[in-house]
């Protein structure tokens, strides 16, 4: 039996509450040298409510530019919207 190993990745911030890109590329490198086959990314420690629309797409066009869809590991983003302003969608 094949199992796929799916593993949430949480949203690094630096202290001024943009997003650490840096660190968050080590990251998804070390799972995928770990040998996980997919990660998960915005909403792992339920981060996306704390986040602008303009940052959650900043970080899911990230984790897709980093995550090599057809090479290393799949990305999942997630959908989930809580409130905000109608601009913000």
């Amino acid at each position: 039996m094949n199992a796929a190993y799916l593993t949430p990745a949480i949203t690094l911030f630096n202290e001024d509450g943009t997003l650490d890109l840096a660190s968050q590329e080590r990251l998804f490198n070390n799972l995928i040298d770990q040998g996980v086959d997919g990660i998960l990314v915005e909403g792992s420690s339920s981060e996306f409510f704390a986040m602008p629309m303009n940052q959650r797409r900043e970080m899911a066009k990230f984790a897709i530019e980093k995550i090599d869809l057809f090479g290393d590991a799949p990305a999942a983003a997630t959908a989930g919207i809580a409130g905000g302003d109608d601009d913000d969608f």
